[in-house]
């Protein structure tokens, strides 16, 4: 959180210094979020192993139904589904549960 209101006030900053247009405001923010959306997965694979073939045994029957016929009514893709094995406890109860 501390990195966006960083990003923020050097935006902020640049634009107020050198009397900038708002549109470069704009340009700075969507190129921010765009880098952050392109290299946001490869940060994950870097810090996690994420297990995209037993996510059933992890996941409820009715939930995987539930996301099979919302893909199906509303004609769109079919998420992957990964599993972050971290050794969170979120694991474990999540197992007994379903």
């Amino acid at each position: 959180m501390l990195s966006f209101g960083l990003l923020f006030v050097v935006g902020t900053v640049l634009v107020w210094k050198y009397d900038l247009s708002l549109w470069v405001a704009v340009v700075f923010s969507v190129s921010i979020v765009l880098i952050q959306f392109l290299l946001g997965p490869l940060v994950i694979e870097m810090f996690y192993k994420v297990s995209f073939d037993d996510y059933n045994i992890y996941i409820s029957e009715n939930v995987l139904d539930f996301i099979e016929k919302s893909c199906d009514e509303y004609n769109m893709p079919k998420p992957q589904i990964g599993i972050i094995k971290d050794g969170n406890p979120i694991e474990k109860i999540t197992k007994k549960v379903l």
